[in-house]
């Protein structure tokens, strides 16, 4: 049995008020996955690393900036 067979059985099984739910999170993650999906026209934006080093920091070096800026780094893994 695979998965869309099983899920089946137990919606034939789930009292109404729980296939209600089911349906809403089936829709709720059919629509995240399509807004998620960048088409080939969409270009990914990466964020820019300076800039927000600029705008946290100004001219400023902090003996830890390089420490906080590796993790702003971090943030687009």
């Amino acid at each position: 049995m695979d998965a869309r067979e099983a899920v089946i059985e137990e919606i034939r099984t789930a009292p109404e008020a729980v296939i209600e739910e089911v349906l809403d999170f089936l829709r709720f993650l059919k629509s995240k996955s399509a807004v998620e999906k960048p088409t080939h026209t969409q270009r990914r934006v990466l964020p820019d690393f300076e800039a927000r080093k600029r705008a946290i920091f100004g001219d400023r070096i902090l003996p830890d900036s390089q420490e906080i800026f590796d993790e702003l780094r971090a943030d687009r893994i």
